[in-house]
């Protein structure tokens, strides 16, 4: 069984660091970082080049943190608009969803095909898992995901009862994705390849990881997450058809 350790801030002389915020800073330079040097190696740099890096940060938190609206609806019917902003936390799916469509929408404005915005995509895809885990390294320091009580080995000795840390089981999921992508990228993949990948691997893992949840909001049967899931798992499914159709554009 894992010890439990909880760490919120960094003090440093008068100036505390807050350990989650640090965390996903470090998550977003290291994505940047990653990703410069992937899409040179796979020659969409001159594409993404100059504001594509706004476009999707600024898209992946503005529904990262809408879509906490899902979770806790109780934030706009209280205060408005402006509440929902100042509520602490984000929703991971809505940062995965929003960068995907600041790119998409980048790509549009740019005129890049399909095809090259499929490659772009997957540079987004290839780098994403271990930024995340970062970021996930924060949630497991606050322990901001408690799950259901266990006895498990993978389970975190709480002050109150043993139980699942959600955030370190993604995390660790986001580090073995890392390490599956380093490995399959020894030959070359088609367009659109890693961007279905983490879109099934990350809605699958998130469908099974709801079921460790403690009440998680529910409408019509189906919790948020197992929503998210469906339609991340959907969209993974329908990339290889779709770039299959448009390839001969390229020719």
């Amino acid at each position: 069984m894992i010890p439990y350790f909880e760490l919120h801030f960094i003090t440093l002389g008068p100036v505390s660091i807050p350990v989650f915020s640090l965390l996903v800073l470090t998550g977003i330079v290291t994505a940047l970082l990653l990703g410069w040097r992937r899409s040179e190696r796979m020659g969409v740099w001159p594409l993404v080049r100059g504001w594509f890096a706004v476009w999707v940060i600024a898209a992946g938190f503005g529904c990262a943190m809408l879509l906490k609206l899902a979770y806790y609806p109780y934030l706009f019917e209280a205060n408005g608009i402006g509440e929902v902003f100042r509520y602490r936390g984000i929703a991971s799916f809505g940062g995965g969803f929003g960068a995907l469509l600041g790119a998409w929408l980048y790509c549009l404005r740019r005129g890049i095909g399909w095809i090259d915005a499929a490659r772009i995509a997957d540079v987004m895809a290839y780098v994403f898992p271990l930024p995340w885990a970062i970021g996930r390294l924060g949630c497991t320091l606050i322990h901001d995901h408690p799950g259901i009580r266990s006895d498990s080995w993978l389970a975190v000795r709480y002050p109150d009862w043993p139980r699942f840390d959600l955030g370190l089981l993604g995390m660790l999921f986001l580090l073995v994705l890392a390490a599956v992508f380093r490995f399959l990228d020894r030959v070359p993949r088609p367009p659109g390849f890693y961007t279905a990948a983490a879109l099934l691997g990350c809605g699958g893992f998130r469908f099974w990881l709801d079921r460790l949840q403690v009440d998680p909001p529910v409408y019509l049967g189906w919790s948020v997450d197992q929503y998210n899931a469906i339609f991340a798992c959907l969209a993974g499914a329908a990339i290889p058809f779709a770039t299959r159709r448009r390839q001969p554009e390229t020719v």
